[in-house]
């Protein structure tokens, strides 16, 4: 028997195989807490702002968050009441003439027919149907076009309204970028531009990293678990959710999303914004026949064995078995079936 061959009895007895019950560590990634939805609300030099929500807890779809240049708003109201109302009375001045008419018209026609022809022509009027159905459609018109313009009028302000309001797009959580005045009715000018606030859906949170390498895009992606330890030990875990290509800058990246638990949600949520490191690790299924061997001494076994690639000295040491995965420290091999 050959050292390399004896090498390699004495590692696969001394090298463990992991059951089920076991995690096998990949690498780390760079990460971050993801919300399901996010849109950010831009602050813009020169506006006043006034908070209008303490951005406490979960807040519906909606709720009024914040105001932009209140003041020039609530002249712009002021000024579209004024026209609605200057509207109204032209359009009652005009009615009133037109309803006068039609009881003018009315009156004649309710008269015998020798008394109707008589005032006809001393009024220089037709008294008939189809006059009095002409007057009915110029009041018609008349009420009909009051109504149009003054709900342009609404309309256009309901416009500009929307844009003096921040109002919160979905149920969800608001993250705000400044500090809010101690007194709540005070309007602060915004001096610099950045952004006011955050509203976050955080129905779901995810943990996001960008796998680059072929072993490790290749692993079937529900195997795949995703931990952030802190110093304590303790940690946020996130389970395999969905993967998908994202633009990022020139190129397009392929995304990992993996969920964080219902328990965890408050602790991740703390972390929105930050910049994280996330271990990447493998759930091995029940049964599976797995090697979990350190490069260094993969590499040390190898001897005087000439080799270019990590298959090839597995090929050579680890026969009946194959490489599931090259993880930053460790080689994983699966048993050949």
């Amino acid at each position: 028997m050959t050292k390399i061959a004896l090498r390699a009895i004495v590692f696969a007895v001394l090298l463990p195989t992991l059951t089920a019950a076991d995690e096998y560590y990949i690498a780390r990634y760079a990460t971050a807490v993801v919300p399901h939805r996010v849109q950010t609300m831009p602050l813009t030099p020169g506006t006043y702002i006034k908070i209008c929500h303490s951005g406490n807890g979960i807040i519906p779809k909606g709720t009024l968050l914040a105001k932009i240049n209140a003041e020039d708003l609530a002249l712009a109201e002021e000024e579209m009441r004024h026209q609605q109302r200057k509207n109204n009375i032209n359009a009652e001045e005009a009615l009133l003439k037109l309803r006068r008419q039609k009881e003018e018209l009315e009156f004649i026609m309710a008269q015998p027919n020798e008394r109707r022809k008589f005032m006809e022509a001393r009024f220089n009027t037709q008294a008939d149907r189809r006059a009095l159905d002409l007057l009915n459609e110029q009041i018609a018109l008349q009420e009909e076009a009051t109504r149009i313009a003054n709900t342009k009028l609404q309309k256009s302000f309901d416009k500009e309204k929307a844009s003096h309001e921040i109002k919160m797009p979905f149920d969800g959580k608001v993250q705000f970028h400044i500090t809010p005045p101690a007194n709540k009715e005070e309007h602060f000018l915004a001096t610099q531009s950045g952004l006011l606030l955050s509203a976050v859906d955080d129905s779901h949170l995810f943990m996001a990293i960008s796998p680059e390498e072929s072993s490790v895009v290749n692993i079937p992606a529900e195997k795949l678990q995703l931990k952030l330890v802190d110093n304590s030990g303790n940690g946020i875990k996130a389970e395999w959710h969905h993967r998908k290509i994202e633009n990022k800058g020139r190129s397009e990246k392929l995304i990992y999303y993996f969920e964080i638990g219902e328990a965890d949600k408050e602790k991740a949520w703390s972390l929105m914004g930050a910049n994280l490191v996330a271990e990447l690790h493998y759930k091995p299924a029940e049964g599976e026949n797995l090697q979990n061997v350190h490069k260094a001494e993969l590499a040390a076994e190898a001897g005087n064995t000439t080799y270019e690639t990590w298959a090839e000295l597995v090929a050579a040491l680890r026969p009946g078995f194959e490489i599931l995965f090259i993880g930053e420290t460790h080689i994983c091999l699966r048993k050949i079936d």
